[in-house]
Parts: C-alpha cells; structure tokens; sequence
C-alpha cells in the first residue's frame, strides 16, 4: 500500500509536467506547419503575381505544397488574407480564445514605391494630378486617412482612396511636387491601416522619393 501511494503522488506530481510538454510540443509542430504555409503563400503570390485569396490551402496545393496540413489537434490550417495570416484555433478549436496559433505571411504595412499620377496626361504635374502608394498589404476600408502623410514636407489636402479590388495602390490628389526630387513622408503615426485593423499598428514610418511612372 505504501509503494502505491507513493507511486499515486509521483504520478500526480509528474503529470502536470507531462501535459505541459505535450502542449508545448504539439504547439511547436504547429508554428513550424505555418512556417511551411507560409512559405508557400509567399511563392504563390509572388508566381502568380496576386493576392492568396482562399481561405483554405486549396490553391497551394501541388506546387506549393504536397498535401493540405493539419494542426496536432485534427483541424486544418486557414488562411486569412484580409489580415494576411495564417493560422490554427488551437487545442480549444475556438477563434480568438486565447490559444490561436498565428503566422503572419506578409510583411508589416509598408509603402513599397510611390508614383506620379499624371491623370490628365499633360506629361507636367500640375493641378488634378496626384500619387499613387504601393503597400505591402491590402489596405482596410475604401478611403486612406491623411494623417501623418506629407508631400514635401506639406500635410496631404486630400484623403486618399484605395484603388482595385485588391487595395495595394494608394492614390491621393496632390500637385506641387517634382518627380525624381520631392519626398513622400509617412509619420510614425498615420492613417495607413491594414486589413487586420490592428490597433496602434499603422503602416511603418518612411520617406520616398516620388518617381516618374
């Protein structure tokens, strides 16, 4: 009897620790799939030349991966373009319950390049022209705030609006601006939000210089 109560306290005292590295390891397999889906999100938009539109691995499958992926809880990954990530519900298969593991398969906001807009086609910059920003993301909602974005130094007069379904252009009416030689500056805090529409993470402070298109 003393042996088995001994034997009860050691298991009591060692499974709490058990369970945690199974946790631990069932969570590490999942991070280490999503690095995999990732990667494979990563080529198909840059093959393809588009945004990953599909909630599931479906259009990865064959090229980009051998077969579609499962979590260590039995649910297959998802994606989520609007917030460009991919995911797991955990343990609990419950979104947003504390234990969703998540990769992002984009790089933060950020502008890429901006262009002159030369609208009318006058071939000079002048007034109903504008400039167009390219993003790492799609943007959220259909106008751009114009906070924080100035033109040579001046804020923007305009809000900008999103252009084409997939919202990675940017464009704003503005003149007075040389291509080749006036900077576009993104403050640390601006208007320019992703998808995921998270909080205090606005598109990553910058200065570029306008191009001709």
């Amino acid at each position: 009897m003393i042996i088995v109560a001994i034997m009860s306290v050691i298991a009591l005292t060692i499974f709490p620790y058990a369970q945690l590295y199974i946790d631990e390891s069932r969570t590490s397999r999942a991070k280490a799939d999503l690095e995999e889906i990732k990667r494979a999100l990563v080529r198909f938009e840059l093959d393809r030349i588009t945004l990953y539109s599909k909630t599931d691995q479906s259009d990865l499958l064959g090229s980009y991966l051998n077969k579609t992926l499962f979590d260590p809880w039995g649910a297959a990954y998802a994606i989520n373009s609007a917030s460009s990530t991919c995911y797991s519900h955990g343990p609990d298969g419950i979104p947003n319950n504390g234990d969703d593991v998540i990769a992002a398969f984009r790089s933060k906001m950020a502008a890429t390049r901006i262009i002159w807009a030369d609208i009318n086609m006058s071939a000079v910059v002048d007034p109903g022209d504008g400039i167009d920003l390219y993003v790492t993301r799609p943007g959220f909602g259909a106008v751009v705030d114009r906070t924080g974005l100035t033109v040579g130094g001046n804020p923007l007069p305009l809000d900008g609006v999103w252009r084409g379904q997939e919202k990675r252009v940017a464009r704003f009416l503005v003149s007075g601006f040389t291509p080749g030689i006036t900077s576009f500056t993104i403050a640390p805090i601006n208007g320019i939000v992703d998808q995921s529409q998270m909080v205090g993470s606005p598109a990553t402070a910058d200065a570029l210089t306008i191009r001709a298109p």
